[in-house]
């Protein structure tokens, strides 16, 4: 006769087996729907903590807003591989950037500064101010370390590397 020790045990083995193979499926489901409408839609994870969350979902194609979250293609550069950023459409087309120094402004408004080096040492380069060209868009956090508009290799965005808006999910 099994003890009612090893019947306890047994019972919380089975609950976390079930719990495991009904996220596992809800994993799969989801991310089986996205690849049947990721011609609409893709899931994305963010590798930095230069905006909150981890997993976000792209509604591709839709054009973002100002304070959207955005999912775009950066111009290639030395400091990171090719990825997908996501970053905040903080200025649009007609809007005035502002740069004194390493400092930067959005229609006489402080949105932060830029950095002389990366995190591993590489030196950066601010952007020039000037208005935001048509189809263009600012992209920024506030995170100090965020690799964005503010930086040369980066600069404002054309329409045409926007992936779509973002969502977070996670």
């Amino acid at each position: 006769m099994k003890s009612k020790f090893t019947l306890i045990r047994a019972k919380r083995s089975l609950i976390f087996l079930k719990r495991y193979f009904i996220l596992a499926a809800v994993v799969i489901c989801i991310r089986g729907s996205v690849y049947v409408l990721s011609h609409w839609y893709d899931i994305r994870y963010q590798y930095t903590d230069s905006i909150p969350g981890k997993i976000y979902l792209i509604v591709k194609n839709k054009i973002p807003q100002k304070g959207d979250l955005v999912a775009f293609w950066p111009p290639p550069s030395n400091i990171y591989k090719h990825t997908c950023f996501i970053k905040y459409v903080k200025g649009i087309a007609g809007e005035f950037i502002k740069r004194e120094g390493l400092r930067f402004y959005l229609n006489s408004e402080f949105i932060g500064e830029a950095k002389k080096y990366s995190l591993k040492g590489l030196p950066l380069f601010p952007s020039e101010g000037g208005v935001i060209l048509k189809d263009h868009y600012f992209v920024w956090t506030p995170h100090k370390d965020s690799y964005d508009s503010r930086y040369k290799d980066i600069g404002t965005i054309s329409s045409a590397n926007i992936i779509g808006t973002a969502y977070r999910l996670l």
